[in-house]
């Protein structure tokens, strides 16, 4: 019910819709009663408990952050090449093979440098890149070009490599080990449905941010009759898009 109103709540108009507010109230109270029913069984299937080692509870709030802006973007720049640049699917899909190419290639070094320098380094400097590389994908315009993309996404695909091969490996060494598997289930919970959340929260702010740049063109739009409404609402979505990208660089930089 959580993941249903976060993605159809835009549509439907938020609180002023009544399935809206029943699927909100169903998802706090069964939310609520699980985290009360976990906490108090002897064997639960999600041991909330684990979250008292300090490593599992910052690694798995990075992760948090990591899974939000990669499944994000993941969802995003697609739709942003098709929509606003006019690519065709596959198109598309290759915009994102730099980053994936990147990371299958910087994994294995991150796992050699990870007994020869600090984590902390490692994690710091991929954390730091993810900041930068969305950075640039927020200045992004209509005029950008396919390699345009290569640049920021190898970055990305270089700062995923570093920051979350060891975040996992970092946020589970100090478990015993008769709680890893379950420590790793709980980790790997928290990533994804974040990354989850991220595909709804996103797909609401490229909607409300394209209607406030729209309304922000309709003045230049009435001094430039050349500007065709076609290349108002692409410039507004654009916009919207650009938006997304600099509130994850900034949730990097937090990070």
């Amino acid at each position: 019910t959580l993941q249903l109103v976060l993605e159809r709540g835009q549509s439907f108009g938020w609180f002023a819709s009544y399935w809206i507010i029943a699927g909100a109230i169903i998802a706090a109270l069964t939310i609520f009663g699980l985290i009360i029913r976990e906490l108090t069984s002897d064997e639960p299937i999600i041991d909330f408990r684990l979250f008292r080692n300090l490593r599992l509870s910052v690694g798995s709030g990075l992760g948090a952050v990591i899974g939000f802006a990669l499944f994000g973007s993941t969802f995003l720049l697609p739709q942003m090449t098709q929509e606003v640049l006019g690519y065709p699917a596959f198109r598309a899909g290759l915009v994102l093979f730099p980053r994936a190419a990147s990371m299958f290639i910087i994994m294995p070094v991150v796992g050699r440098l990870y007994n020869v320098v600090s984590p902390r380094i490692l994690i710091g400097f991929g954390v730091t890149l993810l900041a930068i590389s969305f950075w640039q994908l927020g200045d992004l315009s209509l005029t950008v070009k396919f390699s345009g993309f290569m640049g920021p996404l190898i970055e990305t695909g270089i700062g995923i490599g570093c920051s979350m091969v060891l975040l996992s490996t970092i946020s589970l060494s100090s478990l015993p080990m008769a709680e890893m598997t379950a420590a790793a289930g709980l980790y790997t919970l928290i990533r994804r449905v974040s990354g989850n959340i991220s595909y709804a929260v996103l797909a609401t702010l490229v909607e409300r941010r394209t209607a406030f740049h729209r309304v922000s063109l309709i003045g230049l739009a009435s001094r430039k009759p050349a500007l065709s409404v076609s290349i108002l609402n692409h410039r507004a979505r654009m916009a919207a898009y650009t938006d997304c990208y600099t509130l994850l660089a900034w949730m990097f930089v937090l990070a």
